[in-house]
């Protein structure tokens, strides 16, 4: 069907129609621009937003592990390493979802820095682990690992040096030895006086020490006799010798005699000054502390060497003394892993931290960058609707020009017919050139 042979209401019609969608195509396609920008721009700003959020929770989760971190290196509670996993773990949930948004958003920056926190918090976590296991190793009380074999080791050296504590009982059994003699020779109220102070203070000390404790029992019981003082008051000045023949002389000049026995020069001094700088080193950690109880050790062993005491005896002070050398140095050799495993860990979140910092302060470039692509989609969308505009009103211009010139083209021939019939060409013939009102009016 040509369309010429439309009718002309047809036509207004078709016209008026094309004019219409093609404006409700330019509406929709506007409407439809300006939703996506709008989707677009939301979008990126709550990408924006949740960036700047987890930048901050990774911030909070790192500290949060940071504590827990510090709360086992100075108190060793056992709870602190499961919270010290707990909060890394949120911190690496938080980063996966971090460097999916980046990679989403193509900001390699920031997938750069995801990247490095995830790699440092895997570095962290692991040497965590071997620093938990090093302290577990060494103890975490006093009694429990490595640090309770080397307490009951330096407990075993100083019960071997026990002699080292007899020198005041020494010292008291010469003066209750010496008390006898003088009131045998010169007799006197002023020594009996002194002589329950005496008795009580020597029973006193033997039962303190239990190494002697056992060995010595029959004089602590002797020590015991409180009616000592006035049997020896009584006894007539001819009799006073017979003192010297009683049990508790004999037992003192027994006990007084194993006593000198026992010597070593200087050795408590030396082993309270070891076990002080033992401990100054274990809570500082500085080389010089180390250096001075490895020369402590050395000067405790020559003096061990060269005492006059039973060889037996000197075996096992020896024995004990390589017992706690050896406990000592594995303990300054786990403490000194355990030093650098703490080095390590730290390296590792000090790594992490400036990290979690700049993905925070990464908000004001986030936003500027979030304006920069808003307007760049505005304006590629704008180009796309004013494109669509342009080829809406160009294809709408031709149909309503081929509509109007099939209108004007019979209109126009009708007018020459007419003209014709007016100079008087009566034998002029219209041309019939539609099958619409003008060409039945033609006809």
């Amino acid at each position: 069907m040509r369309l010429a042979d439309v009718p002309i209401r047809v036509k207004l019609s078709l016209t008026i129609a094309v004019s219409l969608l093609t404006f409700i195509g330019v509406v929709w396609f506007y409407t439809f621009i300006l939703s996506e920008c709008l989707a677009n721009n939301q979008t990126l700003l709550q990408r924006e937003i949740r960036l700047q959020s987890l930048g901050q929770e990774m911030n909070i989760h790192l500290l949060t592990a940071r504590r827990a971190e510090k709360d086992y290196l100075n108190r060793l509670d056992p709870a602190q390493p499961e919270q010290l996993r707990a909060a890394v773990g949120e911190l690496l949930h938080r980063n996966t979802e971090l460097l999916a948004l980046a990679r989403q958003s193509e900001r390699e920056n920031l997938v750069a820095r995801a990247t490095t926190i995830e790699e440092g918090m895997q570095r962290y976590l692991e040497a965590f682990k071997r620093v938990v296991e090093a302290q577990e190793e060494i103890g975490l009380t006093p009694e429990t690992g490595h640090q309770g074999r080397f307490r009951q080791a330096a407990h075993d050296l100083e019960d071997m040096l026990a002699p080292l504590r007899w020198e005041g009982i020494h010292g008291e059994v010469a003066e209750l030895l010496m008390l006898e003699i003088a009131w045998v020779l010169e007799g006197g109220e002023n020594f009996l006086d002194q002589l329950p102070a005496l008795t009580t203070a020597l029973r006193e000390s033997l039962q303190a020490d239990e190494g002697l404790r056992s060995r010595f029992a029959g004089v602590i019981t002797l020590l015991g006799d409180s009616r000592r003082a006035e049997a020896w008051r009584r006894l007539p000045a001819a009799n006073r010798k017979s003192i010297l023949q009683q049990p508790l002389h004999k037992e003192l000049n027994r006990l007084r005699m194993e006593l000198d026995s026992y010597s070593v020069s200087r050795g408590l001094l030396l082993y309270l000054e070891l076990r002080r700088t033992e401990k100054n080193y274990l809570l500082r950690g500085e080389a010089e502390y180390l250096q001075k109880a490895t020369e402590l050790l050395q000067e405790l062993g020559r003096q061990v060497a060269k005492a006059q005491i039973p060889e037996e005896v000197r075996n096992r002070m020896s024995a004990a003394l390589d017992t706690y050398r050896v406990a000592f140095l594995a303990l300054v050799q786990k403490r000194t892993n355990l030093l650098e495993q703490v080095e390590n860990m730290r390296l590792a979140s000090h790594q992490v931290e400036p990290l979690t910092r700049e993905i925070s302060a990464l908000s004001s470039t986030l936003a500027r960058d979030t304006a920069r692509k808003t307007k760049e989609y505005g304006e590629r969308w704008a180009g796309i609707l004013m494109l669509f505009s342009f080829c809406s009103i160009l294809l709408t211009g031709l149909v309503l020009s081929t509509i109007i010139s099939s209108v004007t083209r019979s209109l126009n021939r009708l007018w020459r017919y007419s003209k014709d019939v007016a100079t008087g060409r009566f034998d002029a013939v219209p041309v019939a050139t539609g099958g619409d009102e003008i060409g039945h009016l033609a006809e």
